[in-house]
């Protein structure tokens, strides 16, 4: 595949976005603001004026001037009430027409294609979904609260091996001094199931998180690396399988690539056999509660929305791709 440049995407963006565009203004009539303007000059020149001629015809006693001038502001008023009242309108229906556009306009195909420009034919089967991945590790006990829901997920192949990563919103009922409230927990997660087994037996790493769901016979390990044992609280419940997989090389690479500060990093990881689940702290992208990878915010100028694609697409790919890159470093993949 001829490999494609970040730029790439930009023109292609742009080019679509424009073209769907004016399609789009073919079929929806944009609000007319001009007769907004002109609802506005006529009372702007009929009470100014009107009130000099009655004032003229009042204190000059120009009877024929006094009926003109009052005729004039009296006009003037209605139209005053309409041009306001018109005013309002056009300009919820201008904020409002580009909306339709903004939600029927799809997105997923420029994932496809950065994801393809940084992985190659190595990617495969690339689709935005309502759920994650189904591993012999669940979701579910790494949830901060309960009532979880996933707006989109973003689940792959890449070198055959299956992918799903998204954001789960976890909400809480919890007393305060105005009353019950939620309070709303979003958690970014990559859940991967390999085609082969990795630990048989449950095994957790710790990068940034107090240990949590230990097992009852999962022990600490301490490695020969007093550096990593630092960076990392790895736990398993069979520890010779635990050392024979965590090698030196693999401490050595992980350590190499967590030197880097500018770029989304993985709080901890569970492996169990082909599974592995592992939270993510974004660096580029910003998630937030009910997350979707597709919905655009409102614009008002068309080349904000060119922007606002480009971007989202570009950071949330940025972000995923150093996760994997982590997973390229432990080797559960090849290069």
């Amino acid at each position: 595949m001829e490999e494609l440049k970040s730029g790439d995407l930009l023109k292609q963006i742009k080019e679509e976005v424009y073209s769907k565009f004016e399609n789009y203004k073919l079929k929806n009539k944009k609000p007319n603001t001009k007769l907004s303007i002109a609802l506005w000059i006529i009372p702007a020149i009929l009470w100014p004026v009107g009130s000099v001629l009655w004032f003229f015809g009042l204190f000059l006693f120009q009877s024929i001037l006094l009926p003109i001038g009052t005729a004039m502001v009296f006009i003037s008023i209605p139209l005053f009430i309409s041009a306001v009242i018109y005013t309002i309108v056009v300009n919820k229906n201008k904020s409002n027409y580009i909306k339709p556009f903004l939600e029927e306009f799809e997105i997923s195909s420029y994932y496809k294609l950065e994801m393809k420009r940084l992985f190659g034919e190595y990617l495969s089967d690339l689709r935005i979904e309502k759920n994650f991945l189904t591993t012999v590790l669940k979701l579910g006990p790494f949830l901060y609260a309960d009532d979880p829901k996933v707006k989109e997920v973003m689940t792959f192949s890449l070198e055959g091996q299956k992918f799903s990563y998204g954001v789960v919103t976890s909400r809480k009922l919890v007393r305060t001094r105005h009353g019950w409230r939620y309070w709303y927990f979003h958690q970014t997660f990559i859940v991967a199931n390999f085609t082969k087994s990795f630990l048989e037996s449950p095994t957790n790493m710790y990068f940034s998180r107090t240990p949590f769901l230990l097992l009852d016979d999962a022990k600490k390990i301490d490695f020969e690396s007093p550096e990593f044992n630092d960076y990392a609280n790895v736990f398993s419940s069979d520890q010779i399988f635990a050392r024979k997989f965590i090698t030196p090389k693999r401490m050595s690479n992980i350590l190499e690539i967590s030197k880097n500060n500018n770029r989304a990093k993985l709080e901890y990881l569970f492996f169990h056999k082909s599974a592995l689940v592992g939270e993510v702290k974004t660096f580029k992208s910003y998630h937030f509660k009910y997350h979707s990878f597709t919905s655009l915010s409102n614009i008002s100028k068309i080349d904000e929305l060119v922007n606002q694609i480009y971007n989202k697409v570009t950071c949330e790919v940025s972000d995923l791709r150093d996760v994997l890159k982590f997973f390229q470093v432990m080797g559960l993949f090849p290069d």
